[in-house]
């Protein structure tokens, strides 16, 4: 999905869910995002540590972070990779969905990397 797409979606149910005003999304969202991507990042050091328990507890926080963004869909993969964590042997699987929801999230890094939000 399209980085503007995205930013439609996040602004809509910030001022749907939270009855914010535009001045309050655009002061929120950048936060939000931050803190996603932060989640996001501890993400990838558990993955590379191996631990699926770790993993699946850390892919909790970041399905929470979607959640309160409306990002339902990528909320799903986060779902995917925490019920999958809850067996050692799903950590390929876990590894997989994670590469997917880091591949569908890269648009949005480069809006908190470089801070483009208007």
């Amino acid at each position: 999905m399209e980085q503007q797409r995205y930013l439609e979606i996040m602004r809509r149910h910030l001022q749907e869910s939270y009855l914010l005003d535009s001045g309050q999304v655009a002061e929120i969202l950048p936060r939000f995002l931050v803190t996603l991507f932060q989640y996001m990042h501890n993400l990838e050091m558990l993955q590379q540590a191996g631990d699926p328990a770790a993993l699946g507890k850390a892919s909790h926080a970041v399905r929470g972070a979607l959640l309160n963004l409306g990002l339902l869909d990528l909320a799903d993969f986060a779902r995917q990779v925490e019920e999958h964590c809850a067996d050692p042997s799903g950590l390929p699987v876990c590894c997989h969905l994670l590469g997917e929801l880091k591949q569908q999230l890269e648009s949005l890094k480069e809006l908190a990397d470089k801070d483009l939000l208007p």
